[in-house]
């Protein structure tokens, strides 16, 4: 029997809430609920950003580390910070610029600085650790071969974000000792710039980790997972505790831990998994910026899109004359399913 992980919005109360209208504390929740289309960026950046601070220096204060996380970071060293393409395997894009894209966009500096030094201060006092967030960027070229490969979007995204819930695992194995187990996030992004992303944090005193508790959000109608968790973990053996609409739950020997996947309906209620949330939508709407910067610098009057079906179409037919000028595949640009 595996104990249930502890309810770090519980833990971290004192800085982080659910409520997107409590400006008081960090709002870590799903990304839906903090980003709307045409909307600002700040919810997410505050949270986002804040996490990326405790990576930088972790455990450490603001006060400590001299303030340094007041400065400002840009869309390249975020990438990086989250391994988006840490196998190298992501073919870049013309509209990838490359360039130093200052963040935060409408966050200020300050805010993010007191968002992660308020979450620096309720970690060290409930004695949780920030072990780390991994994103992957999936590019439509990419994700088409994934979804010839693997016959389905549901089935490519799985994958994609199950390859990840094993990186983080693993990272969070071969961290430093200790800590009642993780807590690991990981929904998935189905966005034109697709990001399936993971968040770790680990809980309670520096003994050896013995339990690893992954939480998923449901991958659309699929309440069967075993065999994809099974070619994940391929050394291992899946155990079904149960497998329905509401909830479905793996339990399986990694290594020397305990592993238990669980995937549900709304999985986004568990604190990593909001906060992976918010980095893949943050992550896709930083894309979709740079798309669009390429496009309306080449096509007069064009109307920026976000990249959702009915504009998305009207976007694309657009652009077609110069799209065809420039040499650019639609599997560059446009996903298949």
């Amino acid at each position: 029997m595996h104990a249930a992980p502890p309810d770090l919005y519980e833990l971290l109360a004192g800085a982080v809430t659910d409520d997107p209208g409590d400006g008081d504390r960090v709002a870590v929740a799903d990304s839906k609920r903090l980003y709307k289309p045409g909307g600002g960026w700040r919810l997410l950046e505050r949270g986002v950003l804040a996490a990326r601070a405790l990576l930088v220096e972790p455990g450490a204060t603001l006060s400590e580390s001299g303030g340094r996380f007041s400065e400002r970071i840009d869309h390249e060293e975020l990438l990086a910070a989250l391994a988006t393409d840490a196998d190298g395997d992501s073919t870049a894009t013309p509209w990838q610029r490359g360039d130093a894209l200052p963040l935060p966009r409408d966050a200020s500096p300050g805010e993010v600085a007191d968002a992660a030094d308020a979450l620096a201060s309720a970690c060290e006092g409930a004695r949780v650790r920030f072990l780390g967030v991994r994103a992957r960027r999936v590019e439509p070229a990419e994700f088409n071969d994934l979804v010839d490969r693997h016959g389905t979007k549901g089935a490519a995204l799985s994958h994609v974000t199950l390859a990840l819930v094993r990186e983080v695992v693993d990272d969070a194995l071969s961290s430093a000792s200790g800590g009642w187990g993780r807590p690991t996030g990981a929904p998935r992004e189905d966005a034109r710039d697709g990001a399936a992303t993971g968040g770790s944090l680990r809980s309670s005193p520096a003994t050896p980790c013995e339990t690893v508790q992954i939480t998923c959000d449901k991958h659309g109608g699929r309440n069967r997972y075993a065999g994809l968790l099974q070619h994940h973990f391929p050394d291992c053996w899946i155990d079904v505790i149960r497998e329905s609409r509401a909830e479905s739950r793996y339990t399986w020997r990694h290594g020397s831990v305990d592993c238990t996947a669980t995937f549900r309906v709304g999985g986004e209620a568990a604190l990593p998994t909001a906060l992976a949330s918010m980095t893949a939508k943050y992550l896709r709407e930083l894309a979709m910026h740079e798309f669009n910067a390429y496009w309306t610098q080449r096509v007069p009057g064009l109307r920026p899109t976000a990249g959702y079906p009915v504009d998305a179409k009207r976007f694309k037919a657009e652009i077609a004359a110069e799209q065809k000028r420039l040499g650019i595949d639609d599997r560059v640009l446009w996903r298949c399913r």
